[in-house]
């Protein structure tokens, strides 16, 4: 699913760029003619006015196309996401069940709080040796 997710990312992108560069080499070669003759200055308002209109048309067909490429884009982040931590609990979740596994075999001992001859629970209290003044 990730895979056919990237593709269809990657064909929306370069196909917005090659759009974006047809609709922009098109717009670049054709010279639109007013109706009115051009003033002194080389163009008119109504020629501006053309050009602004088809850029803000490109710029809206590039918007949309970046829209549906974001909701795409978001929709695999939270997959990835939602997968990575999936993940991640389950492996704490094995690790918890190894560990509960071991501590009901009684395998898993760590070190005794308090270094000495103790010998664990089941160590007799009369053998018990008194700790010296000293340490």
């Amino acid at each position: 699913m990730k895979a056919i997710q990237f593709v269809v990312l990657v064909v929306l992108t370069v196909a917005c760029c090659v759009g974006a560069l047809f609709l922009y080499l098109l717009w670049s070669m054709k010279k639109p003619t007013p109706a009115v003759p051009v003033s002194s200055s080389g163009y008119t308002l109504e020629l501006l006015a053309i050009n602004i209109t088809i850029l803000e048309i490109v710029l809206a067909l590039v918007g949309f196309v970046v829209a549906v490429i974001g909701v795409i884009g978001y929709a695999g982040i939270k997959a990835a996401a939602i997968d990575a931590a999936e993940k991640e609990a389950r492996k704490v979740a094995d690790e918890q069940m190894r560990r509960f596994k071991r501590s009901q075999e009684g395998t898993e001992r760590g070190p005794a709080e308090h270094p000495g001859d103790y010998s664990g629970p089941d160590a007799p209290v009369d053998q018990a040796v008194p700790v010296s003044e000293g340490e």
